[in-house]
Order: C-alpha cells, then structure tokens, then sequence
C-alpha cells in the first residue's frame, strides 16, 4: 500500500497521487520572489492516503464505515461487505456475501445499521457479533473482540419484539443464513456467536440511513423515492427495538437530507431538492419553504457573472487564485471592468440547490469586514480609544451564545453560510471548481475549518476563514463518496463531541477500484 502524501499548503504536490490523468495533472507553481502569504492556510496537516487498491472493473463500491476505531467495512454490490484492517493496511476480505448499498454505525446502541439484500430493506444486526465476525476474518488477536455474552441470541431478539410488529417471524432472521455467506474458511470459532439480525417494518426499497443523537435517544431517518420515515429509540441496550416516529411524504427524491438541532435537541429535518430547499419542523410537523433573502440572490448572480467572464476570458484558475487570495469581499471584480459589462450578457439561471448543512461549528474566525451587521456588533471602547485617529477598527463577531443556527448553503457551484431565515451570516463566498455532490468539514487546528466536496470527477479542498480554494485533491475520474470515519470517547452517550478522523471515497482507474482516505493530522 502507498505510503500517505502530505498537501503543502494551498498548492497540492507537483506529483499529485494517482489516480491523477496526464490531462488534469495540476500546473507547476511559477517560481517567484515574493514573501510567502502568512494568511494562507496550512494544509500541510491534510494526509492522503490510498488505503485500498482492487482489481474490480465492472462495479464501484458504495458506501462505508469503520468500527471498532480499525476496521473499515466497504459495501459492493459483487463482493459483499468487505472488511480491512486499518492499522496494518490489509487486503479487503469479504466479511458477508450480501450488497451493502449503505451502513450506520450507531455505537451507542451497539448496532449496526445496514440496507441490504434483493429488496434493500433495512437490517439491524448486532455491533459485536460484526466486530466478532471482523476479528476472525482479519485474523487480528481474537482476545480483543467481543466477549461471546455480549452477543444476543435469536431468543433474546424474539423476546424483545413488541405485541405491535407485524409478522415477527419474518422480521427476523436466524444467523446461519448469513454463516452461508461467509467466505472465510476459518468460521468454526465464530458458531453460535453470531445468532440474528432483525429487519425494520416496511422498509423496503430504502434509499438512504441518516442518524442524530441526544443523550437519550437515537433518531435514524430512513429515505425512500416519495417518502422519510422517522424511527427512533432509547440509548443502551442494544435488545432495544427500533419504533417508527414519523413519516413524511416527498414530491421526489431529495439530493440531500441533514438535521438540525437547536443546541439541545433535535429539532429540524432538512430535505434538498434541486429547485428548492425545505424545512420540517419536528416540534409541529409543519413543512415550509427555506427562502433566500434577496441580498443571497444578488450575490450568487454576481458570482455566476465572474464566472462567465473569467471563462470567457480563458484565464479562470488565474482569476479565481488572485481574487481569493487578495479580497476577502465577494464584491470585488477580478477582471477589467471593460469585461465586467458585456454588449450581450447571458441571463443568469435559475438557482439549483445543492445542500444545505447546518455548520458544526461557529464561524467566528471569518474576517470581520465580511461579517453582515446583523452578526456583527462594534468594537469594544478600549479598541476604539486605543485606535490611531488614521485607523479603523473592525467590527467584531457576534457571539456564539447570541446567534441562532448557521446553515452552509450551496447553490451549484457557490456556497454561503445563512441563517434560518434564509440572511447572509457574511457576504464571502466560497467557489467551488465543479458542483459538489457532498460536502463534509475537517478542522485543520483549532478553529480553523476547510470544507472538502466530493463532486462527480474530482475531490475538492476549501479554506472557510479566507475563501481560498485549493488545486482539487483528485480529479478526472469517477468519484462516489463512501462515508466517514468519526470517533467519539464516550461511546454510551454519542451526543459528546465527536473527531472526525478521515473521509473515504472510492474512484475506478482502468481495472482497478481504488480507495483513499483523507484526514487532519491535529
């Protein structure tokens, strides 16, 4: 396996990691004698890491998720559920000869959550008697698994189900089905500790698992084409079932799904479609439109336009790199302003939605001239008298204690943080070379915050505080995002903070499914 590659600051490696095409190589930087920009993020901390390299053509993986903090289950529709050892950069083994089209991890609940089989209906099956299965297959010291107590038997399972389940026979099913599917050869230490998985009530065709956690209960989201359905249960035992909560039909299939809480609770679900974002309150069931604020309108056309111009003028990467490393408002241009009004400009499309993704974190390290008045509050007293006559001190942000939830909004190729009423937070903007399909954060150091999007073709890297955006990690082949990898030190109450520790996606290079790690090295 590849040793991992290290990302230089804002410029990746001239030698990029494959599976790079000679065309989407990145350019040499140019040698120059200027000082080195003290603001630029340093994203040396970011590691690349190919973790997995097979000879599958004809299929991609598609999704993932690690247990145990070491084994990094991979989900593909040929080979089943396939399990690698992290710290020893095994080969993949095939754990379970079933398709895995997605996987949650819920470790609180010592379950494993997975949409699975000819009718992807949604299995529950025990966290431990996986992670036995993974310690056999993988050959790592059995004398670290699960002890064989932890497993719950099929009477335990049978025993837990409530009067109300329909059909509690076919709900579920005995171990040795999956003991078939097995393909190691070595299993004979492993019978009778893997015992059942249980299937949740129509829950067929499932689409997408989607989870959030309080200190008492686990509330997991089920998609499918037309409709969410809400189960939730108890911390603890993992003998507790799974009950259905709510169900909410969709016009259609969303192109992203996230929750938000209100510091305490869970109180939003945020369905995304591509004309529209939508927002569903919990408390009251009502269902309403999530609007953009004419400032956030303005502001998008404003970048459409750039982007129009700078294209045209075929000197886009040139233009993107000074205007991000020079401004920090999204109002300046970074072309002539002889370009900036043409004889025929080009209408402006209609906006497409991409995401929307309440920010884990408070953005008050972004500049403060970019921050709107309504997050912003003026400088303290002693910084006003302490100030030279010549100067002017900045605002400064408004409190965390004080704001209301912050949401990352990104409409085709431009993100912006916004509050629930749809507002500007700050007038920067954060550009994206393609449209991504998935967004997910990683802290470089404290408080200091990259977005990283997985788009079709290529893997980008965003720096939050200066609007910067780095050369894509990974470009010209297929892209699909598997999952990440989070650790949380209080696995009874998974509310604590969590680390994220890697993102994983997956890329098909000639005969080869290749799959890389991205993490922070804090």
């Amino acid at each position: 396996m590849s040793q991992p590659t290290r990302l230089t600051r804002l410029t990746m490696p001239s030698v990029p990691p494959p599976p790079y095409t000679p065309e989407y190589l990145p350019p040499q930087s140019p040698s120059t004698d200027r000082e080195p920009d003290t603001s630029a993020p340093d994203l040396s901390r970011l590691e690349l890491r190919l973790v997995a390299s097979t000879a599958i053509s004809q299929s991609n993986y598609d999704c993932s998720c690690v247990l145990d903090n070491q084994f990094l289950l991979l989900g593909h529709s040929a080979n089943g559920i396939q399990v690698i050892h992290l710290p020893t950069d095994g080969k993949p083994k095939t754990l379970i000869r079933i398709r895995a089209r997605d996987m949650l991890v819920l470790e609180s609940c010592r379950t494993l959550l997975i949409i699975a089989g000819r009718y992807k209906q949604v299995r529950c099956y025990s966290l431990d008697a996986v992670l036995k299965l993974c310690y056999t297959v993988t050959g790592v010291n059995p004398s670290l698994s699960p002890a064989d107590d932890s497993i719950p038997t099929v009477d335990a399972w049978q025993n837990s189900l409530s009067p109300s389940a329909k059909k509690p026979s076919n709900n579920i099913s005995r171990m040795n089905i999956i003991r078939n599917s097995i393909s190691s050869d070595n299993l004979s230490c492993t019978d009778g500790l893997l015992e059942c998985y249980y299937k949740f009530p129509d829950s067929k065709d499932a689409l997408g698992l989607y989870s959030y956690h309080t200190r008492t209960s686990v509330f997991v989201t089920v998609l499918h084409k037309n409709e969410l359905a809400i189960w939730q249960r108890k911390q603890g035992d993992q003998l507790e079932l799974f009950g259905r909560l709510k169900n909410y039909w969709l016009p259609k299939k969303p192109v992203s799904i996230s929750f938000a809480d209100d510091r305490s609770s869970l109180r939003l679900i945020l369905p995304v479609f591509p004309s529209e974002a939508s927002v569903i309150d919990l408390r009251d069931n009502r269902v309403y439109m999530f609007e953009l604020k004419e400032q956030v309108e303005e502001l998008y056309k404003s970048g459409w336009q750039r982007e129009q111009l700078n294209n045209a003028a075929g000197n886009s990467s040139t233009s993107s790199s000074n205007y991000s490393s020079n401004n920090h408002s999204p109002r300046s241009p970074t072309l002539p302003l002889s370009f900036m009004r043409p004889s025929n400009p080009t209408p402006c499309p209609l906006i497409q939605w991409t995401s929307l993704i309440q920010l884990p974190f408070y953005p008050d390290h972004l500049p403060a001239t970019s921050v709107t008045t309504d997050y912003s509050i003026p400088p303290s007293y002693a910084t006003v008298v302490s100030t030279a006559p010549s100067e002017s001190p900045d605002p400064v942000v408004l409190p965390s204690t004080s704001a209301p939830r912050l949401f990352f909004a990104t409409l085709g190729k431009q993100s912006f943080i916004l509050d629930l009423s749809g507002a500007l937070f700050s007038t920067q903007s954060w550009v994206w070379q393609d449209e991504p399909e998935h967004i997910e954060f990683i802290e470089l150091v404290t408080s200091d915050w990259c977005a990283v999007g997985f788009c079709r073709e290529s893997v980008e890297v965003v720096h939050l505080k200066t609007g910067q955006r780095a050369q894509p990690v990974m470009a010209g082949l297929p892209i699909r995002y598997l999952g990440k990898w989070e650790y949380s030190p209080d696995k009874i109450h998974s509310q604590s903070k969590t680390t994220l520790k890697g993102l994983f996606w997956s890329c098909n290079s000639k005969d080869k499914v290749l799959v890389y790690m991205l993490r922070a090295n804090q």
